[in-house]
């Protein structure tokens, strides 16, 4: 269960285009569920918006890797799994942020030259 004090993580303004605020009404959500919800909407259509290209990720080495999922939401904070420490019930211990998943293969942008 997501901490109370994690929900501070959600904005209370969020831009929110028209059709993610119609599917929202019609799954009746309200309140922070709903904040949550244009919130990850956000993030991924700004995400989205950054690339030329929506279907593949350039990466510092010039390798171009094929997305194949966007998830956005809470997200528990992993890092300190080194240090078997985590409590999920403190706030610090989540982020409400943007994972994207890309193929292990990565798009040889030459291949077709």
């Amino acid at each position: 269960m997501i901490p109370e004090v994690a929900w501070d993580l959600i904005p209370e303004k969020i831009e929110a285009p028209e059709w993610a605020l119609r599917i929202a009404e019609k799954s009746n959500l309200e309140g922070r569920q709903l904040r949550a919800y244009l919130f990850a909407v956000e993030l991924i259509s700004d995400f989205l918006n950054r690339f030329e290209d929506k279907h593949y990720l350039n990466t510092y080495y010039f390798e171009r890797f094929r997305v194949v999922d966007i998830s956005a939401g809470f997200i528990p904070n992993y890092s300190k799994r080194r240090r078997q420490d985590i409590d999920f019930s403190r706030y610090e211990d989540y982020a409400f942020g943007l994972i994207i998943g890309v193929d292990a293969d990565y798009y040889d942008i030459f291949a077709n030259s």
